[in-house]
């Protein structure tokens, strides 16, 4: 004989499928209204005995439709969920693996699990036998008409109030017992010779531990000393060989910079001797004494060939300077004595006045490129048989 719940007020926290007549696959649960308004589908893994859980149901979408389905979309199951009829099969969800037959569970927020319309006088035969089934008949001629939902709800809250208060004094027996706890250890450590105690424990395991630290020390200094000894013969030896190095070294580096000072010593000669010679070559030429006035006015008193002459020997006499000096000349020149040229951007300018194609702008561009070159090379190989030449020269350079 079955017993019939209002379950309407409660909430649905599980729903559990027993024995569902296929092998174990991979299951899907649709749960709709006769409306269509509402409709949530759930997926369990290989399985011939679902069981879902975690999902929110409102109270006012119900009775709904349940429908289980495999993989290959064939319908196992089929029943309806109407909380305002349940009927009660168990008290815990574990029982319902003693069945054999096929049946829909249902777990709602309270300490019970009940069933359908559709299980529920296979249920109760089957639950008899248990002896934790919840019985709500007091005697046994007691009937299902006896039991009136309203005494069952007062009785219900009823006890919901007294397991409230139940864990309100459990909450206040286990605070007093944590009071109680602490007073306790507060007294012992508040007695001044249980603190004494707790003291010299520690002093003594503190002691047993210096004692193991220092046997360990012991044991490892032995060998920290060899190290230290091989450390200090290593770097006496590496010190040694360092300071031989270092003496070798810089009686090398004494011996080089010796060397170069007299190299160096030995070219300014060379470079003074040849600068020399230039002098004289060029002196009985006439190319300083018409170079020393205005190179300009002279250029337009003579005549095409000393023109050609001066500017030759010129050429000749800076060719010379800046390979002495290992002079990097801004303006190349090619010397051809006196059909010389030289070259601005890449454009060869003539020094001469052969030819009839020679233009009188180029060759005044030409030299005052060779101007510049004069004043480059004497800036850093001056000439003191000339003094205040390339001054001249710079200057004029530098206005034009």
């Amino acid at each position: 004989m079955s017993i019939e719940f209002d379950c309407s007020w409660k909430t649905l926290t599980a729903i559990a499928v027993r024995n569902l007549p296929s092998f174990p696959s991979s299951l899907k649960l649709y749960l709709e209204n006769e409306d269509n308004r509402f409709m949530l589908i759930l997926q369990h893994p290989l399985s011939s005995n679902p069981t879902w859980r975690h999902f929110d149901i409102p109270r006012n979408v119900f009775p709904l439709k349940l429908k289980i389905c495999n993989t290959k979309g064939e319908e196992l199951y089929e029943d309806e969920i109407d909380p305002k009829h349940m009927f009660l099969a168990v008290q815990d969800i574990n029982l319902i693996e003693n069945f054999d037959s096929t049946a829909c569970f249902l777990e709602f927020s309270d300490d019970g699990v009940y069933t359908t319309q559709r299980h529920a006088e296979e249920i109760a035969k089957l639950t008899q036998n248990f002896g934790i089934h919840i019985k709500l008949q007091a005697t046994q001629e007691a009937t299902p008409r006896d039991v009136k939902f309203g005494e069952l709800k007062e009785q219900y809250q009823q006890l919901l109030f007294h397991r409230k208060q139940i864990s309100e004094l459990s909450q206040k027996i286990s605070e007093i017992k944590q009071r109680m706890t602490r007073f306790a250890s507060q007294k012992k450590t508040h007695n001044p010779k249980i603190k004494k105690i707790h003291e010299f424990k520690d002093f003594k395991n503190d002691l047993e531990e210096a004692a193991i630290e220092k046997r360990v020390l012991s044991k490892n200094s032995t060998g920290l000393n060899r190290f230290l000894s091989a450390q200090n013969s290593i770097s006496h030896d590496l010190l040694g060989r360092s300071k031989i190095n270092y003496n070798n070294n810089l009686e090398i580096a004494q011996k080089s910079l010796l060397s170069i000072s007299n190299i160096q010593w030995m070219i300014e000669i060379r470079r003074i001797k040849l600068v020399s010679e230039l002098y004289e070559v060029f002196k009985n030429t006439l190319v300083f004494e018409w170079l020393a006035r205005n190179p300009e006015e002279n250029f337009k008193v003579l005549s095409e060939e000393e023109m050609c002459f001066v500017l030759g020997h010129s050429v000749l006499l800076i060719c010379g300077l800046s390979h002495i000096y290992r002079i990097q000349l801004r303006y190349p020149l090619k010397f051809f004595g006196s059909c010389s040229s030289i070259i601005n951007d890449g454009i060869e300018l003539p020094l001469h006045t052969f030819g009839k194609l020679v233009d009188n702008s180029k060759i005044s561009t030409a030299i005052q490129c060779l101007l510049y070159n004069l004043t480059q090379v004497f800036q850093i190989a001056p000439m003191p048989h000339i003094s205040g030449l390339e001054n001249r020269w710079e200057n004029k350079v530098s206005s034009d």
